[in-house]
């Protein structure tokens, strides 16, 4: 899974701190609650280079893990849980509020596969 974070003007080296700790946080605690089996692992984030674009991004690579997790993310509404203070999906909107998540498949070829 791709997502290209769009931060707050100003809030581009908040945002990677934030993603630096409380999402690889929040990624680490669903793993360790989940028996090794949580839905995504961050593989890897990018930044763009310099003018390459309108806007700064930051682009997260994450790994599903667990392919049946997948539907109840598309077809459900978020838990409770994750929509309180202290989560990624709320503490994130302090540095941006703007984001796009594309589901990408893995090329043969590719070392990720």
């Amino acid at each position: 899974m791709e997502d290209t974070a769009w931060p707050h003007p100003g809030r581009f080296d908040d945002y990677l701190a934030k993603a630096g700790t409380l999402y690889v946080e929040t990624l680490r605690a669903a793993n360790e609650r989940l028996g090794g089996k949580g839905l995504l692992e961050l593989v890897a984030a990018f930044i763009p280079r310099f003018g390459s674009g309108v806007h700064r991004e930051i682009v997260l690579w994450q790994r599903v893990n667990n392919q049946a997790g997948l539907l109840p993310l598309l077809n459900r509404e978020v838990p409770d849980a994750y929509k309180q203070p202290g989560s990624w999906m709320i503490d994130a909107l302090e540095v941006r509020d703007q984001w796009e998540s594309r589901m990408l498949r893995v090329s043969g070829w590719s070392p990720l596969g």
